[in-house]
């Protein structure tokens, strides 16, 4: 529990920001710190990457604000003892080989289609557009006042074989089924 605890009060914080007096380069800085703070609270599973020394492919369906935040991100840090690698993604067909695919409100019409591809493997999918969750997404994010929060598809997870930290799930909404055991 203790290995958390710092994690925990990391995310807390990005919770907690204002968004009032926030730019658009500084919500999509915290929007990109969140979808690496996610990482550390879900397991892939075994054999969900290539190999031991695979990349963590983090994904983004079209052009986004996120782009230049991650590729900085990507020289300084690891995700799952993984370097990052950033890949764009120009439709929904690209999406093998991604650990997680950031789908912004642009792309949100191509869900379905995203959704298709990943079917039943550790892909993580990610938005920040209005229902992407209730629509199949694992993850959306979204401004509740002030505070950003997000909504958890607990079913989809299920499905991924992606284990959601108990952690994660108190922080976030839960939709599409139950809080699993």
């Amino acid at each position: 529990m203790r290995r958390f605890i710092p994690a925990l009060a990391a995310f807390g914080l990005l919770q907690g920001v204002a968004w009032a007096q926030a730019s658009a380069p500084a919500e999509a800085e915290l929007k990109a710190e969140f979808l690496e703070r996610f990482t550390r609270f879900i397991d892939w599973p075994e054999g969900g990457f290539k190999s031991p020394e695979s990349p963590f492919a983090l994904c983004l369906l079209g052009q986004t604000p996120l782009e230049p935040y991650l590729t900085r991100m990507a020289r300084t840090r690891r995700i799952k003892d993984r370097s990052i690698q950033v890949r764009m993604l120009q439709g929904p067909g690209e999406v093998e080989g991604c650990a997680m695919v950031w789908i912004p409100p642009e792309a949100s019409d191509s869900l379905a289609q995203v959704l298709e591809r990943t079917a039943g493997k550790a892909i993580l999918t990610v938005g920040d557009t209005a229902g992407l969750a209730e629509r199949g997404a694992h993850i959306s994010m979204k401004r509740e006042g002030t505070r950003l929060t997000f909504d958890i598809n607990v079913a989809q997870a299920k499905r991924s074989g992606l284990r959601f930290s108990s952690q994660l799930l108190q922080l976030g909404h839960v939709v599409g089924g139950e809080v699993p055991p």
